[in-house]
């Protein structure tokens, strides 16, 4: 299987992943190991989770398929995923700023086009071998665990600010 054909998979994957991830919380009866990788709100900080979470699965997966032979491997990933939840925070307060309200479809199409940009971006990374330098690919496997931690920590006690608030609710985490 080819590089292009494997981050096709992962961005069906993710996607559907994503999607499912969205309802798990509710659909668990709301347990407390399945709100570390699920929205447990709608506030734009849980549905960060919804791409964390399908992306580094996925990614560990690639790992053991051909990322122990690619250079940069992890570098790659970490960096297309953070711009791709990036996308999602600016862009969401972009467009809620300027309609004045959050509209489901434009969230959901948000969610896909990051989606897409995070493994457009790794393919093009591994591509051209963007990153070989072997302490950047340690720096980011390291802020992809601390990334995982801040989304455990903060479903629980999250921080009292805008990113962390239930639109719905008005409330933060559980």
């Amino acid at each position: 299987m080819n590089l292009k054909t494997i981050h096709l998979i992962g961005t069906v994957f993710t996607v559907v992943l994503g999607v499912l991830l969205h309802f798990a919380y509710d659909l668990s009866g709301g347990g407390d190991f399945v709100a570390i990788f699920s929205a447990v709100n709608e506030s734009t900080w849980e549905h960060l989770k919804l791409l964390y979470f399908p992306v580094v699965i996925f990614a560990v997966a690639e790992y053991f398929i051909y990322g122990k032979n690619t250079v940069g491997f992890w570098a790659s990933k970490t960096i297309a995923l953070i711009a791709s939840l990036l996308l999602i925070v600016v862009g969401f307060y972009t467009y809620t700023g300027v309609l004045g309200e959050s509209v489901s479809v434009i969230n959901i199409m948000l969610f896909i086009v990051a989606t897409v940009l995070n493994y457009y971006l790794s393919y093009s990374f591994i591509e051209i071998n963007a990153f070989e330098n072997t302490s950047l690919n340690r720096a980011c496997i390291l802020i992809l665990i601390i990334l995982f931690i801040c989304f455990w920590v903060f479903t629980f006690y999250p921080p009292l600010i805008n990113l962390f608030r239930d639109p719905v609710s008005g409330g933060f985490g559980i």
